[in-house]
């Protein structure tokens, strides 16, 4: 006995196929870049110091401010609406590489001196942040 042959057709992809694709990933990449590239300048950098103090400078105003820590002082310097350590006495300035901060959310910290910088804005750019 001979079984029957099912008749199968192969499906293909039709052009209306393609455009609802193309829209669906044009969509999808539009609102990535948009929610991802968002960018906010930010007003206030918030410093910690090993004694669990919080300094408010504001990035308004060009100067440099000097924060003491378990090492010795550190000095912060602003310029332009950015922030960053201009000196530590730290050994491997990991901190000074850090380089300039301007945006909402981005922090720089010099572990060993215990003095970390937070920028901050009315908008902030994460709702949290991992270490």
């Amino acid at each position: 006995m001979t079984s029957p042959r099912k008749n199968i057709s192969k499906q293909r992809i039709t052009l209306t196929d393609i455009f609802v694709i193309s829209i669906g990933l044009g969509v999808v990449s539009i609102l990535s870049i948009s929610q991802w590239q968002e960018k906010d300048d930010a007003d206030i950098a918030i410093v910690h110091n090993n004694l669990g103090e919080q300094i408010h400078l504001s990035l308004l105003d060009d100067h440099t401010h000097s924060i003491n820590g378990r090492l010795g002082e550190s000095q912060l310097q602003i310029s332009g609406g950015k922030v960053r350590f201009k000196d530590s006495p730290c050994n491997q300035h990991v901190c000074m590489r850090a380089g300039w901060l301007k945006e909402s959310g981005e922090a720089a910290a010099c572990l060993p001196n215990g003095i970390s910088v937070v920028l901050h804005s009315d908008t902030p750019r994460y709702d949290s942040i991992n270490f």
